[in-house]
């Protein structure tokens, strides 16, 4: 019975996962953009437009979340972006996601912008001495114990202006890999570029204006 709920449970969080995303994917740039948040102007007079946080669920890595986050400067008009990955897990090592592929491009070394794991534990499963007495068994108080750790890893993929603009149309997806050999794939839709670039070419006044601020503790 417990497995089956688990199981079910698993199945609303998937389904919950590519909800969200096909939500995003089928509202217009304009709608989208509304979510866009904008920082103040730094001293150097760049501003950070960060993309709506979009959610997401793998099996081997647990909830995810991936947003696209942008640099202008106001005085020169350069931009560069960011796609920003973070993860929650729980495992006996960390899975260190260090390569991602863009489509067809060859496969780059990801940034680690933040990391950070608490391990634990468990307690000794201890044996009811009502088992030995009722069947006869010499079984040991307790089984090795095991310790359980959880991980949070928070890494950053540089897109270059041109390739958003080149996909600007169709969306992209960046597939990233790990020391451990596990991999995941995001899905950044069209509608979702074209909102980062409606925000970054000064249509984003209708955007809620206020200071981002991603803290690792916040990643669930």
């Amino acid at each position: 019975m417990t497995r089956r709920i688990s199981g079910l449970l698993l199945l609303c969080v998937l389904l919950a996962g590519c909800a969200t995303a096909s939500r995003i994917a089928g509202r217009s740039p304009e709608r989208i953009a509304e979510r866009v948040t904008i920082s103040d102007p730094r001293q150097d007079g760049e501003v950070t437009i960060s993309g709506r946080q979009i959610d997401t669920y793998k099996v081997l890595v647990g909830p995810s979340t991936y947003w696209i986050r942008s640099w202008k400067n106001l005085e020169t008009g350069a931009v560069r972006h960011q796609l920003v990955v973070a993860m929650r897990y729980e495992k006996q090592e960390a899975h260190e996601f260090k390569f991602v592929r863009l489509g067809t491009q060859e496969t780059n070394r990801v940034e680690v912008i933040a990391s950070s794991s608490q391990c634990r534990s468990e307690s000794p499963i201890e044996i009811s001495r009502q088992y030995e007495d009722n069947y006869g068994l010499d079984l040991p108080s307790h089984r090795n114990v095991r310790e359980t750790c959880t991980f949070r890893e928070i890494v950053g993929v540089a897109l270059e202006d041109g390739y958003l603009e080149d996909h600007s149309d169709t969306g992209f997806q960046a597939s990233l890999t790990a020391l451990t050999g596990v991999q995941m794939t995001v899905t950044v839709p069209a509608s979702y570029i074209q909102a980062q670039f409606l925000a970054i070419r000064g249509r984003a006044e209708q955007a809620e204006i206020e200071r981002p601020a991603v803290e690792l503790e916040e990643v669930q």
